[in-house]
């Protein structure tokens, strides 16, 4: 039964639903790695000798990803934290410092999105990160930690609140 359900070449195989809605706004953290895009690149690995799977998890990968990718178009190429689906347009949480994004947030896409490269070929998705690593690279750290937010405009740290872990580790 379940090779039945999975034989997407039979001529009876089901429609593979949308695993995400077209539009709204979405966080693109939340919705990246924790979800969807993430969760299907995991599965994408685990379970490499169902082809089948495999492919319907990767064609949703890259839907969901290519969605999530104009919350780069900053003038930094710092992402939004959310953004809408549907239109592209992204923006920050009100409370996060004056409209900044949040390094924990942006930082997680590192790993998702350097193995969907790894499994399309697509180097974009790999680009947009490695960007992020390389700007964080050249930018001051004050104290020698990362403040916890970055404004995505003018690239500039947002309010000195410094990450709690990262504090208890050094000390």
């Amino acid at each position: 039964m379940t090779k039945t359900c999975l034989d997407l070449s039979s001529p009876k195989a089901p429609n593979v639903p949308i695993l995400f809605p077209r539009h709204g706004k979405y966080d693109v953290n939340k919705t990246d790695v924790h979800r969807r895009s993430g969760g299907s690149v995991a599965v994408i690995r685990c379970v490499k000798e169902k082809e089948d799977l495999t492919r319907v998890f990767k064609v949703k990968a890259v839907q969901l990803a290519e969605k999530l990718i104009p919350a780069f178009n900053t003038p930094t190429g710092i992402p939004w934290a959310m953004v809408n689906l549907k239109s592209g347009v992204g923006r920050n949480w009100g409370w996060a410092s004056a409209g900044s994004s949040i390094l924990a947030e942006f930082g997680t896409l590192h790993m998702e999105f350097v193995h969907l490269t790894y499994l399309t070929g697509n180097p974009v998705y790999y680009q947009k990160v490695m960007h992020i690593r390389k700007l964080l690279a050249k930018m001051d750290r004050p104290n020698g930690l990362y403040p916890n937010y970055l404004n995505p405009r003018t690239g500039r740290w947002g309010q000195r609140k410094y990450m709690m872990k990262t504090f208890l580790v050094l000390v």
